[in-house]
């Protein structure tokens, strides 16, 4: 199914310049399957929604409402049109109420305005982010990415449509259906749409070009699970070494030896964890002061950092070193003030 998640009309959003029938025209003739009206902190009817489907029976359409936050943050509720969230305005309430009724909340348009960071960094995680619609720059975008890296979380495509011509530029694809609209929690929520595995599958290809596939590399059957992939023979200034999968792909490099095996770890700019297996305290040493990553792991797996025992946060494109999980985070809720007096 293609869908869209992000959508207004001249109905309830004064900033649209369609209306619902141009929309849904637009959305049918792009080949569209689904939609989520997601109003400017108003939402439909149930009697509307039922008047609108009758008129346009292609194209299934689902309730939704994009909250206006008090710092400027946009937050997207999916599969509902209950009129309590128009009352809610701090986000805690607003995420407590659609985590409990498993309705899908999306920060919308994130880093499109200065203070729209405010949200995550104070700790009210949403569901998910959007990672770029039509309304956003690619830098927004790529910020999207660190953030929703960092901080864990499953970024979607919106098209956040204002103007019915312009539909059809970003949306998600998934292979489970949506019915209700609130299936669209667990699509989401469990990465089940094809954005993800796109990506993934884009850079298998790229790695056969790049260095010798030995295991893996496949996709097969309607759902979404790619086999564990292995490469050998990879240059260290390839795109499948150098540049963030988050896939089951791994690049094997050789290395001239130790210093050499440092500089290639350090030759991107990603730095989240890094694992070293050996007994040299020498080495341990050296991988100590030299390898460039938030954490650092030694004769161990580089993951599974745990809550008050080893506090987790990356270095460069991988985050902002906050240490989340340690008492060096609570640092992030509040502000350095610097003061100077003349005598």
């Amino acid at each position: 199914m293609k869908v869209e998640l992000h959508s207004h009309t001249m109905r309830y959003s004064g900033c649209a310049v369609c209306t619902p029938a141009q929309l849904m025209k637009e959305l049918i003739r792009k080949t569209y399957d689904a939609v989520f009206l997601t109003e400017h902190d108003a939402v439909w009817s149930d009697w509307e929604l039922d008047n609108l489907r009758q008129d346009f029976p292609a194209i299934r359409i689902f309730p939704g409402v994009e909250l206006s936050m008090p710092n400027e943050d946009h937050l997207l509720v999916l599969g509902t049109n209950d009129r309590e969230y128009l009352t809610l305005r701090h986000p805690e309430l607003i995420l407590a109420k659609a985590r409990q009724a498993k309705h899908l909340t999306v920060l919308a348009h994130p880093f499109r305005w200065p203070k729209t960071y405010s949200l995550l960094e104070m700790g009210s995680l949403p569901d998910a982010l959007e990672f770029r619609t039509l309304n956003s720059d690619a830098w927004a975008g790529e910020q999207s990415k660190i953030a929703a890296q960092r901080l864990r979380l499953p970024l979607v495509n919106a098209g956040d449509t204002h103007v019915a011509d312009t539909a059809g530029h970003f949306w998600i694809e998934t292979y489970s259906d949506l019915v209700t609209g609130t299936e669209i929690y667990d699509i989401v929520r469990n990465g089940m749409y094809e954005n993800a595995m796109k990506k993934i599958l884009d850079y298998i290809e790229i790695g056969k070009k790049e260095g010798r596939l030995v295991l893996g590399g496949k996709h097969e059957g309607t759902g979404y699970f790619i086999e564990p992939t292995i490469f050998a023979d990879v240059s260290p200034e390839a795109r499948i070494a150098k540049e963030e999968i988050f896939g089951p792909v791994l690049a094997v490099i050789k290395a001239k030896d130790y210093n050499d095996a440092l500089r290639i770890a350090n030759n991107t700019e990603y730095g989240l964890t890094g694992s070293v297996y050996t007994n040299d305290a020498e080495r341990i040493k050296q991988a100590k002061e030299d390898y460039f990553v938030g954490n650092l792991y030694f004769n161990r797996k580089c993951t599974g950092a745990l809550v008050g025992i080893h506090p987790f946060g990356g270095f460069n494109m991988s985050g902002t070193d906050s240490k989340a999980g340690g008492p060096d985070y609570l640092l992030l809720f509040t502000q350095a003030k610097s003061i100077a007096t003349k005598k």
